[in-house]
């Protein structure tokens, strides 16, 4: 099984810290904590992987979640996790790649109401998971790269519980770069 690279940015007085530490623990997951409140060097790299200062930012694989965020915590663990659990696996064909979609955090107006998910675009953007067959685009992305979509591109399916897209080539707008 391999194990995923966890971060959990953390101050000492947050509750939400404290619970999503509690969570990794319960699900035997390893993680480092670092403490942004005694290292300025962390505080200013979660302001500049989220654009925010605020904790808990947890990196799954260097993905971030800004809260304790459960279910995008339960997705990121199982769409990166080769665990023996799995039962279904998913091979693209020929210019097809399988993508997991980026879960879309939680939106505010600026008078302070959450934006239900239901009011709010799917997401454009994914990681892969697996290429289809044609060479010529398994030369151009590759399983881990982060990709931008059409609006409406791709087949939605689950697989094993997580929402996944088939997306076809001519869907691919981009691969995104950090």
């Amino acid at each position: 099984m391999q194990q995923q690279k966890v971060i959990i940015f953390t101050t000492p007085t947050c509750s939400f810290c404290t619970a999503a530490k509690r969570y990794f623990r319960e699900k035997n997951v390893r993680f480092t904590e670092v403490d942004v409140s005694r290292d300025a060097s962390a505080a200013r790299d979660i302001v500049r992987r989220t654009a925010q200062m605020g904790v808990p930012v947890i990196l799954i694989n260097n993905r971030p979640i800004v809260g304790f965020d459960q279910p995008t915590i339960d997705r990121l663990l199982n769409s990166t996790n080769l665990s023996m659990e799995r039962t279904m696996t998913i091979q693209p064909l020929d210019d097809r790649v399988l993508a997991v979609p980026d879960n879309s955090t939680e939106e505010m107006t600026p008078g302070g109401l959450i934006i239900p998910d239901t009011a709010k675009e799917k997401p454009r953007t994914g990681s892969v998971v697996a290429v289809g067959t044609d060479d010529g685009l398994k030369e151009k992305v590759k399983a881990g790269d982060k990709i931008l979509f059409a609006k409406y591109g791709g087949e939605e399916i689950q697989v094993d519980n997580v929402e996944h897209r088939i997306v076809q080539r001519s869907d691919i707008l981009a691969v995104v770069k950090n």
